[in-house]
């Protein structure tokens, strides 16, 4: 049985928890100094359903607001709410060809996350 220790013993003078003292291979370490809130907000974004089929299609390949709607067959203004969050949060980017604008995960840990479950 892998134990990973909470004692504030264990801790380096950095508040770093070390790595599980079970002998197996960790992912990460415990820290007092990193407070992962850049990670809480994208988990945040792509929590919802919507966003996380949006983000995973984009990763695929660009697209435009009116091909992500008809391809999950919602209102264009709900695509267009949800691309804005996540257009807010740093998650996509758009770049504009004319009339439209084609958008693209632009955020590798979003990519990371969406290969992931892949």
């Amino acid at each position: 049985m892998r134990t990973i220790s909470t004692s504030p013993d264990d801790c380096d003078s950095a508040g770093e928890l070390g790595r599980d003292n079970g002998g197996g291979t960790g992912f990460m370490e415990f820290s007092k100094s990193k407070d992962y809130n850049e990670e809480a907000e994208i988990f945040k974004v792509l929590g919802h359903p919507v966003r996380l089929k949006i983000a995973a299609g984009l990763c695929a390949e660009e697209c435009t607001v009116k091909i992500i709607w008809e391809c999950l067959g919602l209102p264009q203004s709900t695509v267009s709410q949800h691309l804005a969050i996540m257009k807010n949060k740093g998650v996509i980017t758009g770049k504009r060809e004319g009339n439209e604008v084609r958008y693209s995960v632009t955020n590798p840990m979003v990519r990371r996350i969406i290969e992931a479950m892949v």
